[in-house]
């Protein structure tokens, strides 16, 4: 695995070799003069005040948005291969290449969120309605496509449903990203954008140690909060 990932290492640096370019002087030209306006219009601006941001509405939405959207995130990676093994009962090569599948589906989600954004947006819709469709829709979904696992025998439907939802799980991130840039100024887009990021790390930070505490109440059943499957 390591000489692998190494390699692909190697691929990837090869192929940056072979299509990175310096920018033209005409390219370069254009970037100072947007650096120098960006810069000039940031002076004219009043100071960014960290408390600024907390007397938005939209703020507090955008931390609980990214605390349940990281938390849910982050539960796959710490604890999917675990219950593939303890509740699915796959053997160690098995749940290797099958706990690999959601996150394929995850790098769509990606893709299909930022897609589809953009498609409302140039439908005529505002930036900010084009970034919480995906957003809502997307934590909507996950959750809707992960509860019926406890209840579904079969490891390939579960399997699937779980790639379902992290699907669903990573529709909302590009969108999260571009969310601080839609709302606030231009000189407060960082400070809102690390609020918010704040708010998204707590959630994964939680993931894992929510999930253990969960288990060990419910005896380290995963189905702790959930009605338990009889035949």
């Amino acid at each position: 695995m390591f000489v692998a990932v190494g390699a692909l290492g190697i691929l990837v640096m090869l192929v940056r070799l072979r299509v990175y370019r310096d920018p033209t002087l005409r390219e370069q030209a254009i970037i100072r003069g947007t650096e120098l306006a960006e810069s000039r219009a940031n002076e004219c601006a009043q100071p960014a005040s960290w408390g600024a941001p907390f007397r938005q509405r939209n703020t507090y939405f955008m931390i609980l948005g990214a605390f349940g959207i990281f938390c849910t995130v982050w539960v796959y990676p710490t604890w999917l291969p675990s219950y593939l093994q303890t509740s699915r009962g796959l053997s160690l090569s098995e749940t290797g290449w099958l706990s690999s599948l959601p996150y394929l589906c995850g790098i769509l989600g990606v893709l299909f969120g930022g897609w589809l954004s953009g498609r409302l947006i140039r439908r005529g819709h505002s930036a900010v309605v084009s970034r919480k469709v995906p957003i809502v829709g997307g934590a909507v979904l996950a959750a809707a496509a992960v509860l019926p696992v406890a209840y579904v025998h079969s490891t390939p439907l579960a399997l699937s449903l779980l790639s379902l939802g992290y699907f669903a799980a990573q529709v909302p991130m590009g969108c999260l990203w571009t969310l601080a840039s839609d709302i606030a100024e231009s000189h407060q887009v960082a400070s809102l954008g690390a609020i918010q990021n704040f708010g998204g790390f707590l959630g994964a930070v939680m993931a894992p140690v929510v999930t253990g505490a969960i288990l060990l109440l419910g005896g380290m059943s995963y189905l702790f909060f959930v009605k338990e499957r009889r035949p």
